[in-house]
């Protein structure tokens, strides 16, 4: 079987790519920009940009499975241009999929493409799409682009949708705002909390539960590979139990927080980093996160690890990798090995 990757250089992308060659696939992986994540890996390497129809085309030619995980991620509460990568991308993978009669796509959306119910109701395979005027950009271009992808079905596709929640793990290499802020806490930059809570998986668990789909989707199924609900003291306090040093203590009010974002986000632009919160990572951590998943279950034999295990191998992988500042503990070093 021959399998294709789209943003195979992302996050979850690289591990995909490692499980596959692991299980002794030799996928073929689009590459756009800088392909330092797939460094030393023996893989077929095409370069473009995914919304180009000939790169696509050299792609997928004689493609049993697509993966779709090439998108662009963003915290911005106002207009983000390249949030239509989201639209644009899906519609040209369908379009090509369908030409080169590839057998399954499976298509990389987000819970954040999901209409958030109020606090007390259950967020499920079959939410309402996060398509209103008020909700985030980043969530209503991922809403379109499984929109897209369900068009695809219609047209004759095999095409299923994973949906992950906050991603954790190793082979972090951008790294995401998940794997920075583990970083900070385990350095001790963090000297203090927001309340807040969000659902955040393993990535190993994310991968296989695309692999299942790929096996045992249902077409145009929609599949939530969450995890755990965890607040930002609970995630700190793990970060603890792991590196060996005290969670901070201190809790910033509210709206305290709210009040400095504007400061964080210029400081940010100023100095060409990555603000520690922005207007929309604040209205993620106090959305409603109660996801259930049955259909994943029952469909895809999905489960996840517990949450020590996915800060754990996250903070191994990154000081494997030499991105802590303080030295780890015995037991962080073996787990990196």
């Amino acid at each position: 079987m021959k399998v294709a990757i789209t943003g195979s250089t992302g996050h979850i992308g690289a591990n995909l790519v490692r499980k596959l060659l692991a299980q002794g696939q030799s996928p073929r992986v689009l590459v756009y920009g800088d392909d330092a994540p797939l460094a030393g890996l023996d893989v077929e390497r095409v370069s473009g940009d995914v919304r180009d129809p000939l790169v696509l085309d050299k792609l997928l030619a004689g493609v049993d499975v697509v993966y779709n995980l090439a998108a662009h991620i963003s915290l911005k509460s106002g207009h983000d241009p390249l949030t239509q990568l989201n639209i644009d991308g899906p519609r040209a993978v369908v379009d090509a999929c369908l030409r080169q009669g590839v057998r399954r796509l499976v298509h990389f959306s987000s819970v954040h493409a999901l209409r958030a119910p109020p606090s007390g109701q259950t967020i499920g395979e079959d939410a309402l799409p996060a398509d209103r005027p008020h909700d985030l950009p980043y969530d209503r271009s991922k809403a379109a682009g499984e929109a897209i992808v369900r068009a695809g079905v219609a047209r004759g596709l095999h095409a299923v949708i994973c949906s992950p929640s906050g991603v954790v793990g190793p082979h972090d290499y951008q790294p995401s705002f998940m794997g920075e802020g583990l970083m900070r806490m385990y350095d001790g930059a963090v000297p203090a909390l927001v309340a807040g809570a969000y659902d955040f998986v393993h990535v190993a668990d994310v991968v296989a539960g695309a692999l299942a789909a790929a096996e045992h989707g249902h077409a145009g199924q929609r599949y939530l590979l969450t995890g755990h609900r965890l607040s930002v003291r609970q995630i700190a306090e793990l970060v603890s139990a792991v590196g060996g040093r005290p969670a901070p203590r201190l809790q910033t009010p509210w709206w305290l927080v709210r009040a400095t974002v504007p400061a964080a986000e210029l400081w940010a632009k100023l100095t060409r980093t990555r603000p520690v919160y922005t207007a929309a990572s604040l209205q993620i951590l106090r959305s409603n996160c109660d996801f259930v998943r049955p259909l994943t279950e029952r469909h895809l034999g999905y489960t996840v690890q517990p949450p020590i295990a996915m800060v754990r191998d996250a903070l191994a992988w990154f000081q494997h990798a030499g991105r802590l500042r303080r030295r780890a503990p015995w037991a962080l070093m073996q787990a990196a090995e």
